[in-house]
């Protein structure tokens, strides 16, 4: 929710935003209505973006457009004007700090008054996403209160997204800190197969956490944490914890150790969960009985399994809070919905057929969006999820030509068609979108074909992609 933020930089962002996404010209009068803002606060507005990243290039016809190929993305400006924003560093200050209204007037050089409104406005902004948590003031302190692995994730989102330009420019992998704790990590977990984002978004967590844990904080809801740096053999641990404590002002006791680590972001570290009497696993036997016809499902098991264990954790173990300001979540769920449109219908209807409840909409576009990251990875979702253009090769020539053929098809063409070969006018012929041959037919089927010749170019291959895409838009309108 950009509102939260100053006008001038919500205004910027909403700029770039749309910008970014649109992929083409807006018009000035379209942006003014966009921003209801005037045409003199608009150019003030693409003047200031400019000034830090030349990437907003004006046509006098077209209007404003996104340059991409500066190399700039809308993360940097994002991070950017986060932290510029006064509004965030009040939170910021009062999830590290705690500092009283006073002290964060003083550091900020602004009224009590001004401050007691941002309080305001970062409490109805939790109300309106039905967080339990809430800023709480007293004389002496002002400290976030209420459900605390709440308050956690939503601290570990703000400290992630805070810190995009330096994980984009490689300034935090590169960092003091986070080098000392992928040692841990390597020490304690060496057969994690945590990607290094996961890692670095776990490690801002952890900071989140020793953040809280220094304000004498406990998250009691210790089933969603593993154990941190407890089989440690040298000196690695020791140094990490001098590093943070410098950072956070907490040294490491077992109870720490034990509330700052989030199983979520280490699945293979995790116990697995019984998938035999999961109601995951049902969902997901359907989505694979839908997905997958018998010649194609001999990899079935692996992949259902690992599936059905990835989904368990997701659900058992998944952050109640995924975004700080931008839902970055429900963006990429609306572009997969799009892409995946019959898939998602038939998705929805697995989920009522088994009664399966999430507790949120939140959590139910996390478990969509990573289900189809998943199949993504195992089994080439796009391939099954979409009607492929059927292409028949039926050909009179050598069994040398007929293979050749089919393996020059097979590399250009990858999993876009679903390839057959027939040896006579049978069934498969007449079902087909599309027909590779050299003979001559009559009526339908002559309609269908695209000429064979004896040596395939790129000219022919061209012609045959061509029409295979009229077909392809055809079959997936």
């Amino acid at each position: 929710m950009l509102s939260i933020l100053e006008n001038d930089i919500s205004r910027k962002l909403t700029i770039l935003d749309n910008l970014y996404k649109s992929n083409r010209h807006i018009s000035i009068a379209e942006m003014i209505e966009l921003l209801n803002c005037t045409r003199k606060t608009l150019s003030k507005d693409i003047a200031s973006i400019n000034a830090a990243y030349d990437v907003v290039e004006y046509h006098r016809e077209k209007g404003f457009f996104f340059n991409k190929t500066k190399g700039v993305n809308f993360y940097f400006f994002y991070c950017t004007y986060l932290r510029e924003s006064l509004h965030v560093e009040v939170l910021r200050l009062i999830l590290i700090e705690e500092l009283s209204i006073v002290k964060i007037s003083r550091r900020l050089f602004m009224s009590e008054s001004k401050t007691r409104r941002l309080i305001d406005v970062w409490n109805q902004y939790f109300d309106e996403r039905n967080f339990d948590f809430l800023i709480k003031t007293s004389a002496d302190c002002t400290m976030i209160l209420g459900n605390e692995t709440q308050i956690r994730w939503f601290n570990h989102t703000m400290l992630f997204e805070l810190e995009y330009i330096d994980i984009y420019e490689f300034k935090l992998q590169e960092s003091r800190e986070y080098g000392a704790y992928k040692s841990v990590l390597k020490n304690d977990f060496f057969d994690s197969n945590t990607s290094e984002h996961e890692k670095i978004k776990s490690f801002f967590y952890v900071k989140a956490a020793l953040y809280r844990t220094n304000k004498r904080h406990v998250d009691n809801n210790e089933e969603v944490y593993l154990s941190f740096g407890t089989k440690m053999k040298n000196n690695t641990l020791i140094q990490f914890e001098k590093i943070m404590a410098i950072e956070t002002g907490v040294y490491f006791t077992d109870d720490v150790r034990n509330q700052i680590l989030p199983k979520y972001y280490f699945p293979s570290l995790c116990e697995e969960i019984d998938s035999g009497t999961s109601e995951i696993m049902k969902i997901i036997n359907d989505v694979f009985d839908y997905i997958l016809t018998t010649e194609e499902s001999e990899n079935r098991y692996r992949a259902e399994k690992k599936v059905t264990l990835k989904m368990n954790h997701l659900h058992k173990y998944g952050p109640e809070v995924t975004y700080f300001l931008l839902d970055f979540v429900a963006l990429n769920y609306k572009t997969q919905q799009e892409y995946y449109f019959y898939f998602y219908e038939e998705l929805n209807k697995i989920v009522a057929k088994h009664n399966f409840l999430f507790e949120s909409e939140k959590q139910k576009q996390l478990f969509y969006k990573e289900l189809v990251l998943l199949l993504n990875f195992e089994l080439s979702l796009p391939k099954y999820v979409l009607k492929r253009p059927r292409v028949t090769i039926y050909l009179f020539a050598s069994h040398s030509t007929i293979q050749s053929t089919i393996k020059i098809i097979k590399s250009y063409f990858g999993d876009r068609i679903e390839l057959h070969v027939a040896d006579c006018i049978n069934d498969k012929l007449h079902e087909s979108d599309l027909i590779i041959s050299n003979y001559f037919f009559l009526g339908n089927l002559e309609a269908k074909k695209v000429h064979f010749q004896e040596t395939i170019d790129l000219k022919w291959l061209y012609l045959l992609d061509s029409k295979l895409k009229n077909i392809y838009k055809k079959l997936n309108s």
